[in-house]
């Protein structure tokens, strides 16, 4: 076809000036001449800053469809928190001073069930009692029956089962005096003829081999003033594990605590008798307990708000052992015991404010420490006529009346539990 000549029409079927313009330019044409050049600047104005906005809102959406997201898989990897307890009153340690109100079994158990809270469901939710068991080396004293404290420990147990509560089991290593080489050994006896005995009951759910090793000065609360006191725990923990393997009880959860104290160094003798055993003690290991007071037995100077963070240390400070001694990032921390007693110059608006700044400092860091436990000491106070703290850790007053930090508790319970 030839090239057109300037002189050349349009060829057939071209739309002339004259023509009447179809779709878009139909629209435009007509608009051309019926709106004046400043106003022309408007409406492109008026077109551009509508199609930012459109894209801004395009990516604001866009930004919020991503933090949701990753909202909802940090509390879908989050694990839940199963709350607990200590249901006593007294305290094992120093500086007790009076003789512990008696306990009613009955009123306990009604305070514990409601502390538990329900379900949407209303089903009870998963609650820990922890309870406590001593090895004394003295058999007359070591056994389940009778009135000592193993029997007593051991009815509880049956109780606390029968109402659907899971078991946190502490098996303390307290010889007496003089018993030789074979301390140990008969330790270890103990702990196989205990996971025998209670291996079957699927409640028994934690089993804590010893108890605060690392602190050496309080025979009446830790384990570590007595000697040999870190090979108890070593081979306790794997005599425990393999008794439960063998029997057939994979719910018994075998581990061990570590007791904090800012400035108190990282019990270095401990950690690497630990990292020693290798992969027969790490294998055995399911999870490790933190015991920690902040603003009560350790960091005095820690205000109420500020106890939540000063937890967190503790649990930092635990991790690190833990990898270092060659645990796997998979065995989980529990805390195991923590508290804030009301009493001489601590009020009972202050214990809330403590327990609600550990509680929250502990959920918001679960998912990176893996931390699946929290148990608070303890239920009632041992004597709350007493002007001493330590005799009024509880979240209720000797004769069962609630301290606002019960309910506080069972919030946290019910907002954070599984």
């Amino acid at each position: 076809m030839p090239a057109l000549r300037p002189t050349d029409g349009p060829p057939i079927g071209y739309p002339t000036m004259t023509d009447t313009p179809t779709g878009l330019q139909a629209y435009r044409g007509p608009l051309a001449h019926r709106v004046d050049r400043p106003r022309r600047r408007w409406l492109r104005w008026f077109w551009l800053l509508l199609i930012i906005a459109v894209i801004a809102a395009l990516l604001a959406w866009g930004i919020s469809q991503v933090v949701r997201s990753r909202n909802t898989a940090n509390r879908v990897h989050s694990p839940p928190i199963e709350f607990g307890i200590y249901p006593g009153g007294p305290v094992g340690t120093t500086g007790i001073t009076d003789s512990p109100k008696a306990e009613i079994p009955a009123t306990r158990l009604a305070a514990l069930q409601a502390l538990r809270a329900s379900t949407p469901a209303g089903a009870p939710r998963p609650f820990v009692v922890r309870l406590y068991e001593a090895f004394t080396g003295q058999p007359s004293v070591d056994s389940w029956t009778g009135t000592g404290t193993n029997a007593t420990t051991d009815a509880q147990i049956t109780s606390y089962s029968e109402n659907g509560f899971d078991i946190d089991l502490v098996v303390r290593y307290e010889p007496v005096n003089g018993l030789g080489p074979s301390t140990v050994p008969d330790y270890l006896n103990f702990v196989r003829s205990l996971v025998q005995r209670y291996g079957p009951n699927s409640n028994v759910k934690y089993l804590q081999i010893t108890n605060e090793v690392n602190e050496t000065s309080s025979p009446g609360s830790s384990d570590g003033y007595y000697p040999n006191a870190e090979q108890a725990l070593v081979y306790g923990v794997e005599a425990a594990y393999q008794e439960s393997t063998l029997d057939g009880h994979p719910q018994v959860q075998v581990g061990f605590n570590w007791a904090y104290d800012t400035g108190g160094g990282t019990d270095p003798s401990l950690w690497a008798f630990i990292h020693s055993q290798g992969l027969v003690f790490q294998k055995s290991v399911t999870w490790v307990g933190l015991d920690d007071y902040p603003g009560t037995f350790t960091d005095l100077t820690t205000t109420p708000m500020r106890t939540g963070p000063v937890l967190v240390q503790g649990v930092q400070a635990l991790r690190s052992l833990m990898d270092q001694a060659g645990l796997s990032p998979q065995v989980s921390i529990h805390i195991s015991e923590t508290g804030w007693p009301t009493g001489p110059k601590r009020t009972r608006a202050q214990q809330v404010v403590a327990l609600s700044s550990m509680v929250n400092s502990v959920s918001a860091v679960r998912a990176q420490y893996l931390i699946t436990d929290f148990e608070w000491f303890d239920l009632r106070d041992s004597n709350s006529s007493i002007p001493n703290k330590q005799e009024q850790y509880g979240l209720m007053t000797d004769n069962y009346h609630r301290k606002p930090a019960y309910s506080t508790y069972k919030q946290a319970v019910t907002d954070l539990g599984p």
